[in-house]
């Protein structure tokens, strides 16, 4: 399935910082879109194999606004299949397979004692205080999306900062 949202203007990323009257204009811009609160990220998903065309375009809607989406959906009918489905549906096909990522290419962040992973902070139960996914990757291999998916909460804490 395939679709396209209605077209909306789009702006660069960002102007280039020795362009400080259209940095200014594009923060400007940028704050002046802001959501006013999670809530208006969130979209709700029936069945994540199948998402509705309606579901779809929330999320697109999102993701053209805000440059990020939040879904929530019924935890026993999602699983890594899910996963791959929703993100199949939004053209993110290729995964970056970290060498510490499931068989299925999948990164499962969760405590793991006794195992090598767990030497690394995402595989405890310490925070992370600040993370960017491919940063040190070359230039054919850059990260332009990044999809997380909360299995199952915290016991306690559990919350993320996120900033665009």
């Amino acid at each position: 399935m395939s679709l396209a949202p209605d077209p909306v203007p789009h702006h660069p990323p960002f102007p280039a910082t020795d362009d400080e009257d259209a940095w200014h204009r594009w923060r400007d811009w940028k704050l002046s879109r802001l959501p006013e609160s999670v809530n208006d990220l969130l979209v709700e998903i029936g069945n994540p194999l199948k998402p509705t065309r309606t579901e779809c375009l929330a999320l697109h809607d999102r993701l053209e606004r805000w440059n990020m989406a939040v879904f929530a959906c019924n935890p026993r009918v999602f699983d890594k299949e899910g996963l791959r489905a929703m993100a199949g549906h939004f053209g993110l096909r290729r995964l970056d397979s970290n060498w510490l990522a499931d068989d299925d290419g999948i990164t499962s962040l969760r405590v793991r004692d006794g195992e090598l992973r767990g030497e690394f902070i995402p595989y405890t139960n310490r925070a992370i205080r600040w993370h960017t996914d491919g940063y040190y990757n070359p230039m054919d291999r850059q990260i332009h999306a990044l999809l997380l998916y909360c299995e199952s909460p915290a016991a306690h804490g559990g919350e993320n900062g996120l900033f665009d």
